[in-house]
């Protein structure tokens, strides 16, 4: 899937960031191409082994850009100022990645890979279930959707983790497709098709 599926996304996905105005056009724009690198980067054309640190660093850095995009799109949709809303948006990216960090370096972290991710995956659950909590009742339609599909996209692959944890059958990795598309092919244009209904409650 990685890189060709994303890349045949990308021009749809910045055809749809033209159509908007001000941040969400830039928004879209800055997305689809650091997404289009990700899968690069992740892919099956990637300029360096996937054993190296190289792969290991990018690899890193790019979950932060994913969650960053979310938080980033839902604290500027709330109109804070500017750079408030920024540096919100930046620190909530780093919570997990942090603590992930500080599990796996300390003496009773997982070692299994497989269980690194989906120890990331149900950590980040919670986090937008906090964080969803935080916005409540004030929050709009438009963040309520947002909010929805990161928790349907963090799900699905805190579930096909823990059953490929649990069975080891290798046909899970194809199911664990769908999150993937979820989060390299759908999420901009979803949070770019769902713009008209950020101001209702």
């Amino acid at each position: 899937m990685l890189p060709l599926l994303p890349w045949l996304a990308t021009p749809i996905v910045l055809l749809a960031a033209l159509r908007r105005q001000g941040f969400l056009r830039a928004w879209g724009i800055l997305f689809a191409i650091l997404i289009a690198v990700d899968a690069w980067c992740a892919g099956a054309l990637a300029p360096f082994p996937s054993t190296s640190r190289w792969a290991m660093l990018t690899g890193v850095a790019f979950v932060i850009v994913g969650d960053f995009r979310y938080f980033l799109v839902v604290e500027a949709s709330r109109r804070r100022r500017r750079g408030k809303g920024l540096l919100l948006a930046l620190g909530l990216a780093f919570v997990i990645p942090l603590a992930s960090q500080a599990l796996r370096m300390s003496p009773w972290g997982p070692r299994d890979l497989r269980a690194v991710y989906l120890a990331y995956e149900v950590a980040f659950v919670a986090l937008l279930l906090a964080y969803g909590a935080l916005l409540g009742r004030a929050s709009t339609r438009f963040e309520r959707r947002l909010l929805g599909f990161e928790l349907a996209q963090y799900g699905a692959w805190a579930t096909v983790d823990a059953l490929l944890l649990a069975t080891k059958q290798p046909v899970l990795h194809v199911v664990r497709v769908v999150p993937n598309v979820l989060y390299y092919v759908a999420f901009v244009p979803f949070a770019l098709a769902s713009v008209e209904a950020r101001d209702e409650a």
